[in-house]
């Protein structure tokens, strides 16, 4: 029925999040640390918020562009903005992202779901 992706998704996250869990506790009680959580060094002070108030910068931005630029191209330049600000540096994989991630969500939700999501002037059948 409707019920069943989300239902099927939900399990699956749960499911790969359980896997992930049980991964870090085996590695654990065998004594393999994980990786350092900065390999370079603790950031400079005061970048953390820095990067905070630019994520929720681009979600307000992102939020106000919606309807008139649609989801997919909102989602594009929205993975452009965030992947960079949350650590990812290598370029190819920032616009390999970004390109599958607006496109792509829009097509399996809008298109492959049935769910309304702003199209924007940018595709056919927007405003």
């Amino acid at each position: 029925g409707a019920g069943f992706f989300p239902f099927g998704l939900a399990m699956l996250l749960a499911g790969l999040a359980l896997l992930w869990l049980t991964l870090d506790l085996v590695a654990a009680l065998r004594g393999h640390a994980g990786a350092p959580a900065w390999p370079e060094g603790p950031p400079p002070r005061g970048t953390a918020a820095l990067r905070a108030a630019g994520v929720v910068g681009a979600l307000l931005v992102a939020a106000l562009a919606m309807e008139r630029v649609g989801f997919p191209a909102t989602v594009l330049a929205l993975a452009l903005v965030l992947l960079p600000l949350l650590e990812e540096r290598r370029p190819i994989v920032v616009a390999a992202v970004a390109l599958l991630a607006g496109p792509g969500l829009y097509a399996l939700f809008a298109l492959g779901l049935g769910v309304g999501l702003p199209a924007g002037s940018l595709l056919p059948g927007g405003p």
